[in-house]
């Protein structure tokens, strides 16, 4: 390699160091929304609910590669069910608040630099749980009491753990992410003993990121 080949590289490093240091330190909001495969633990013969979900995250790029996120988000959650010839649906709606680190892929090549991955927690705020069937709907603690012979309980806030794979190009992030349950979502009791039914959910949303 000449002399010139070995300024030109050292300056395109410069430029490209340049350009990430003055990346850091900047808030960025991704309004976004998608839809939930979502499911239930300890049912195997039930099938997953799709559901909506809506919202935006707030990512502060703390160096090139790590970004703190912190996000609101409308989540529709639970799985659906066939139960004596009757089609059930368990909704378990959530005002989710994620909680990621984000790890943004090196610079070079440009086409890997646009993906990213996210993992961390998210804790979630009951704000519907609805059993429905063709006669209407009934809350999951009532109605599912008597059918799982036991008690039912739904904690009105869950805790989940994220991990995630996103794309953007041109300010447009496709996101898809695995969320499990470290904490219950419904709770019975029977004979003394407890089952503890988790949440589990493939995330797939299509956002737009501005800088602020």
């Amino acid at each position: 390699m000449n002399l010139k080949n070995i300024a030109a590289t050292l300056i395109l490093a410069c430029v490209a160091l340049t350009v990430s240091a003055q990346q850091t330190g900047k808030f960025y909001i991704t309004p976004m929304a998608g839809v939930n495969l979502s499911q239930l633990s300890q049912y195997t013969d039930v099938s997953r609910r799709i559901g909506l979900t809506a919202g935006a995250e707030l990512e502060y790029k703390t160096t090139p590669l790590y970004s703190f996120v912190a996000g609101l988000k409308y989540s529709q959650q639970g799985a659906k069910n066939t139960s004596n010839g009757y089609d059930e649906k368990f909704k378990l709606d959530y005002i989710n608040i994620p909680l990621l680190v984000k790890f943004n892929l090196p610079q070079t090549p440009e086409w890997i630099n646009a993906f990213s991955m996210k993992f961390g927690l998210e804790p979630g705020i009951l704000i519907n749980d609805k059993v429905s069937t063709a006669q209407g709907d009934y809350d999951i603690s009532d109605s599912y009491a008597e059918t799982a012979g036991g008690e039912v309980s739904v904690p009105s806030v869950a805790l989940n753990l994220q991990a995630g794979l996103a794309y953007e190009y041109r300010n447009f992030v496709i996101d898809a992410r695995y969320v499990v349950g470290l904490t219950n979502a419904i709770k019975i009791t029977q004979d003394g003993t407890d089952v503890n039914i988790r949440h589990q959910a493939w995330m797939f949303t299509i956002g737009y990121k501005f800088a602020l």
